[in-house]
């Protein structure tokens, strides 16, 4: 890939998506792949399958910055295991300790931060009334406090979403193309 490309990382990430497609287990983000197996047998099949896959492609991996067989990891801003799938502390405690808006900017700002991580029930439902207040300058940001709580409290308890059964084994691998 040529350097100076405006749109490298999306042609990258196509470019991955086309080489992993058909591999339900694997799943990219630009040079990242987080493979999922129920069985460390299953995992070793996983990974032979993907390293064939991405050798036909041409894609070298720099075994330094992989994870192999992992119960738990930290990917995109989240923990994963066979459980559950949670933001990190240190995000959660950005959102809660996130101040009262007081300008449209710091609200976008703090919807953008709970819209990243939806863990929230009906999340959608209490955003709408914030993002409302985006549409209408005049309504005024004095008044959010009542819409704004509802969406900080829930984070104060750890929220997690079950990860899917067929997740166990994790493996995390960095891709350099040649």
């Amino acid at each position: 890939m040529l350097f100076g490309l405006r749109n490298a990382a999306q042609t990258f990430q196509r470019f991955i998506d086309t080489v992993l497609q058909g591999l339900h287990f694997s799943f990219a983000y630009v040079d990242d792949i987080l493979v999922t197996s129920s069985l460390q047998e299953e995992h070793l099949q996983h990974l032979r399958l993907e390293f064939q896959r991405l050798a036909e492609h041409s894609v070298n991996i720099n075994p330094s910055k992989c994870l192999f067989g992992k119960q738990s990891l930290n990917f995109l801003g989240h923990h994963i295991d066979c459980n559950c799938i949670s933001p990190l502390p240190g995000k959660v405690e950005a959102i809660t300790a996130f101040p009262q808006p007081q300008s449209q900017r710091q609200l976008r700002e703090f919807l953008g931060m709970v819209n990243f991580y939806r863990f929230i029930p009906h999340c959608a439902e209490l955003m709408q009334q914030l993002h409302s207040l985006l549409q209408n300058p005049l309504s005024g940001l004095g008044r959010p406090r009542r819409l704004f709580r509802p969406l900080r409290t829930p984070w104060q308890k750890r929220p997690s979403s079950p990860t899917p059964s067929r997740w166990r084994l994790h493996a995390s691998s960095r891709m350099h193309p040649m």
